[in-house]
């Protein structure tokens, strides 16, 4: 089975000062979830994250800049299909949003291949990163946080899947969008 995008939902905290957060949201029979997680709290990672109450998902890369901002991606290889919550959980009140994706055709024994991160804090109109896929036939999946409310603009050979403005407290805006590979190798993609 190729991969491919299924679908995709989005979880904004009501306060500023909050530490879960449970987002209901459907994945399919073969398909894989994946949860991009942002807090606005010095070090303030999520702690866990769950799916269907006792199915725990991974954390694969975690991102902190300026000591403010933090992002995670985190993923579960084959959930337990139907409708069901996600629910995530920090260790102290934070503000945060998250989205979930889900993926068909996902190696469900080695569902992670490279990760990265990147960033910069003040002054730019652009970001860049670059990644080396393991695999043909890969899926990048890019998670982006911009502190304030401008638009993100999708260049290069990104697919957007989400992008939402986070007006709670704080005021951000992120980003999920996905590269679909047919060669390994290096990719670079920006905003």
């Amino acid at each position: 089975m190729a991969l491919a995008y299924s679908t995709s939902s989005v979880l904004e905290s009501a306060t500023g000062s909050e530490t879960t957060g449970s987002l209901s949201f459907t994945v399919n029979s073969g398909e894989s979830l994946f949860v991009w997680v942002v807090s606005a709290n010095t070090q303030q990672y999520a702690s866990t994250v769950k799916w269907n109450t006792t199915e725990s998902l991974t954390g694969s890369v975690q991102h902190t800049l300026s000591g403010f901002t933090n992002t995670q991606w985190w993923y579960l290889a084959s959930p337990t299909a139907g409708t069901h919550n996600i629910d995530v959980t920090f260790g102290s009140n934070c503000e945060f949003d998250f989205a979930a994706v889900t993926l068909s055709g996902v190696d469900t024994g080695s569902p992670i291949g490279n990760t990265g991160t990147g960033g910069t804090t003040t002054g730019v109109t652009s970001l860049t990163q670059s990644l080396s896929t393991a695999n043909d036939n890969s899926f990048i999946l890019w998670g982006t946080m911009i502190n304030g409310s401008q638009a993100i603009t999708v260049t290069g050979t990104q697919t957007r899947v989400q992008n939402y403005n986070h007006t709670v407290s704080s005021g951000w805006r992120s980003e999920v969008a996905y590269t679909d590979t047919s060669t390994s190798g290096g990719y670079r993609d920006w905003e």
